[in-house]
Formats: structure tokens, C-alpha cells, sequence
């Protein structure tokens, strides 16, 4: 039997100094602390500026990390980047496109801000030796619009088209997309060989979810210790996990957060996922 593939997705909040609840000086260490606790192999993360994703880096040295500034490119503005654990998964290709009509460049869709997938196709150690299988699987780290649902659906139409190219054997489409998903209108669905629908991983995991249902807290400590009546509310379920055809998940929870200072005004989405059915790009 394999085992499982450990991912998550965590918006951290970028460091706005002007506010105390999220200058990144005071709640670094948080993060960093969430971050080791996650035991996760494949970490995606949003809202990440170079000088955050620095301090992660150093803190977290098992890791690779994957990802540019979605300005430029190379290091201005936040980042949506991918952490792989070094001694579970290995990256055989990775890039970053712009959820546009020019994914190639820094760009918008149709104005608003520039938003970005960051990805990788990657081979599991523990599954495939030495990682010399064509088994792989693509994993597709997103950042949609937070104003309008329907540019939200044309970025990842952009981000489904954009798998094809990578030619993975199953793909894990997570991120912060900003909104609940069923407001989102595109089709779920992306193969590198015909139409494969993707499923989010709350409800297909075989015992039922964990936690409470919201993702985005809004740095409501309430929200964020899984109680109150809005710690359950579907509208604030944002961050979300997608499996492709191939893959299942077998574990699914939303990690609450307790204390006076909180880490970020997102939790954590933590999928154990297995993979079902070994295939061939």
C-alpha cells in the first residue's frame, strides 16, 4: 500500500507594519511554528512577500521552495510559492504563470491586480525509489481575485489550461481562491489525456472532515478556535485542496489556532492524500 502524500494550503498574510495584528515582526513566529507543525511533504502558500519568504527559507531548511514575485516575476510583490520536503519529494520541472491572457508575463486579467499559479511536477520518493517512474504528479499552488467572481472563474480557466502542458499523471489544484466554491462558474476539470474532473477533497476524504468549515478568520479569534456559529459557515471556506483523477484523499482538516496573537488571518487546509491509481502522462 502507498503512502500517503501529506499537502496544505495557508494564506500567512503579508507583512502590513502598519497594523500590529499583522506586522510580520510579531507573528513570524508563529508561522514558522505552524508551518514545522503542518508535517506536511508539499506546502502551498499565499500572500507571501520575498522578505517573509526568506525567513522561511532559513527557518525551514528541509524544504525546497519554489516561487516568484507575481510584479515582476523574479522578486517584487507577494509570491504564492510551493515548499517541498526534500527527502520525500523531488522536483522534476516548476514555473510561475500569470492568471491572464498573457500567462507567460506579468499581467492582469482584465485589470484588478496580477495573480499567479505557481507549479511543479514531481516524483514521490517514498513511492517511486529512486524517483525514476513517469509517475508524477502536478501541483498547482493559485491566488484568484478577491472582488469578482467571474474574473476568479476566467483565472482558472487559465490555470486549468495551463496543466495540460505539464503532463503530470494526477494534479492537486489548492490555494487561496477567495471564495467559496460554488460561486465558482469555470468547469473543474483538467487531464493531460481528456477531461478529468477535479474534487475537493473535503468532502470526498474517506472519514469526513476535521475541523471547522471556515478557512478565512479575519483575525476573529473566535473563528480561528473553530467555535461560534461563523466557524462553520461554508461562505467563509476560501482556501481550498483539489484532487485529480488518481488520487484521494484520506484525511481532511481545517487547523484551528488558540492564543492572544494569531499567526495569520487564514488557517490551514492539511489533506492526506493517496494515490489510487498509478498513471502515465
Amino acid at each position: 500500500m502507498s503512502q500517503t502524500l501529506r499537502v496544505a494550503t495557508y494564506n500567512i498574510k503579508y507583512d502590513d507594519p502598519t497594523r500590529r495584528v499583522s506586522a510580520w515582526a510579531n507573528r513570524s513566529d508563529l508561522v514558522l511554528e505552524r508551518l514545522a507543525g503542518l508535517n506536511a511533504d508539499v506546502i502551498g502558500l499565499q500572500e507571501v512577500l520575498a522578505t517573509q519568504l526568506a525567513d522561511i527559507a532559513a527557518g525551514l531548511p528541509e524544504f525546497t521552495v519554489i516561487g516568484a514575485g507575481r510584479e515582476d516575476g523574479q522578486a517584487a510583490g507577494e509570491h504564492a510559492p510551493l515548499l517541498l520536503r526534500t527527502a520525500r519529494v523531488r522536483s522534476t520541472a516548476s514555473g510561475t504563470f500569470w492568471l491572464s491572457r498573457n500567462p507567460g508575463v506579468p499581467s492582469t486579467m482584465f485589470g484588478g491586480i496580477p495573480r499567479i499559479c505557481t507549479w511543479t511536477r514531481v516524483v514521490d520518493l517514498a513511492n517511486d525509489g529512486d524517483g525514476d517512474s513517469d509517475a508524477s504528479i502536478g501541483i498547482f499552488n493559485v491566488h484568484l481575485d478577491h472582488r469578482a467572481a467571474w474574473r476568479r472563474a476566467l483565472q482558472l480557466q487559465v490555470a486549468l489550461r495551463s496543466m495540460r502542458a505539464v503532463k503530470a499523471s494526477a494534479n492537486i489544484v489548492m490555494g487561496d481562491f477567495n471564495a467559496p466554491l460554488r460561486s465558482h462558474r469555470a468547469p473543474l476539470t483538467v487531464g493531460s489525456r481528456g477531461r478529468r474532473g477535479l474534487t475537493d477533497s473535503r468532502h470526498a476524504s474517506k472519514p469526513g472532515s476535521a475541523g471547522s468549515t471556515a478557512t478565512f478568520t479575519g483575525w476573529n479569534r473566535e473563528i480561528a478556535a473553530g467555535s461560534g456559529p461563523k466557524a462553520n459557515d461554508e461562505a467563509q471556506r476560501i482556501d481550498h485542496v483539489l484532487l485529480g483523477s488518481g488520487l484521494r484523499a484520506q484525511s481532511y482538516q481545517v487547523l484551528a489556532e488558540r492564543g492572544e496573537r494569531l499567526a495569520s488571518d487564514h488557517l490551514p487546509v492539511v489533506v492526506d492524500v493517496e494515490v489510487t491509481r498509478p498513471a502515465r502522462p
